[in-house]
């Protein structure tokens, strides 16, 4: 058994998953084709890649992990199937391939609708590895409990307070420590303990400017978010923006809402402070729950949203995927003629189509007492991978 503290329990899971943390719970659920690791990809049921053309590709299985998971190439396809006709956001991975034949039992042959170079990035996706099935999850009050990728059992505890998963994990009644989204002291002190291994992740923090009030992107953009770095002692990454001109001030009453975890209101309540000093742009913060931010149900004429934003897979190449706009603020931009854009300069198109403005990304701490627990960019982190070693 295998205890991990979370800070929210997904409503749904594996193919029906329709935000980060439901991603993140299967990831420990699903028998991945390839691992992430802070210095690029493992093997997992697939061993190797072959890259036969522009826009075609091989993979190659692992032949003792086939036969002891009991799997072949059809039984991915057959998963992926499963995969496309779910009924979330999260069947969009799969326009990246155009076709997909099983070329006997230990390969399959992928032709791809866009040029990818990294192709293990992309099947390192949680949601593109085996799915079981028949999962028995086991729902407590604060608990969901369900076989791992091994086969141990595997429980995520429900803690709203970090500190109080700490406390537990400190006597020895958690395994691991969800490591991303601390308080930002507590994250001083635990940077301060060299056990615990700070990683980057390519989970975004952004803005969403309603439309009748675009034009601030202009001031947002003007901010030196780089100052969050200091404020939330480094749990953040910056990004900048060339000074953009600056309009008029806005005298009207503005709202920003956040979900409630860390370190989103120290943001929340800096940005509103630097509007204010810096433009005379008063913004008002709202704490919200993290159902009302998956649901969206908080919107307005004059409410800007705090956006956790996960790209659809850890590469950079993975922007340029048409998502659908869902609940899981997992879409990037619908612009075919941005594919071989910059970050930069995609972000700088997406404010001014979508008026989603990125500031910055967050970084996360390797918290376990587990040996076989790799740092994946994604934030995915398989809990019980041992399978594999």
């Amino acid at each position: 058994m295998k205890n991990i503290s979370i800070d929210g329990l997904p409503r749904k899971i594996l193919n029906e998953s329709n935000d980060w943390t439901g991603i993140y719970v299967s990831r420990s659920m699903v028998l991945p084709l390839f691992r992430e690791s802070e210095d690029g990809y493992l093997p997992g049921l697939a061993e190797t890649t072959e890259k036969l053309g522009n826009d075609t590709w091989k993979v190659s299985l692992n032949a003792e992990m086939m036969n002891s998971a009991n799997v072949d190439a059809g039984t991915i396809l057959h998963s992926w199937m499963q995969l496309a006709t779910a009924k979330t956001g999260m069947s969009s991975l799969l326009k990246v391939l155009q076709r997909v034949k099983v070329d006997g039992k230990r390969s399959l042959i992928l032709h791809t609708s866009m040029q990818i170079n990294d192709m293990q990035s992309y099947l390192a996706h949680p949601l593109l590895g085996i799915i079981p099935e028949k999962q028995n999850v086991n729902y407590g009050s604060n608990s969901m409990t369900a076989q791992g990728s091994s086969g141990s059992k595997i429980t995520f505890q429900y803690y709203k307070d970090f500190n109080a998963a700490l406390r537990s994990y400190s006597k020895g009644n958690l395994d691991s420590i969800t490591g991303i989204g601390i308080p930002s002291q507590t994250w001083k002190k635990l940077c301060e303990n060299g056990k615990n291994r700070i990683f980057n992740t390519n989970l975004n923090i952004a803005i969403k400017i309603p439309p009748k009030y675009s034009s601030l992107k202009n001031e947002l953009m003007g901010l030196r978010y780089d100052a969050l770095e200091d404020l939330t002692h480094n749990q953040l990454e910056s990004m900048s923006y060339h000074n953009p001109p600056h309009k008029d001030g806005c005298d009207d009453e503005l709202w920003l809402t956040y979900p409630d975890y860390p370190p989103n209101q120290e943001v929340c309540t800096w940005l509103a402070s630097q509007m204010l000093n810096d433009y005379g742009i008063r913004i008002h913060c709202q704490k919200i729950s993290y159902d009302d931010y998956l649901m969206g149900s908080i919107r307005s004429d004059n409410v800007l949203q705090f956006l956790i934003e996960a790209d659809p897979w850890a590469s950079a190449e993975s922007m340029n995927l048409i998502f659908n706009n869902y609940c899981d603020h997992m879409n990037t931009s619908d612009d075919a003629s941005l594919e071989t854009a910059s970050s930069t300069h995609l972000n700088l198109a997406r404010v001014n189509k979508e008026g989603i403005l990125r500031i910055g990304k967050m970084r996360g701490l390797k918290i376990t007492r587990l040996s076989h627990v790799s740092i994946p960019h994604s934030g995915w982190i398989g809990w019980d991978d041992d399978l594999f070693y």
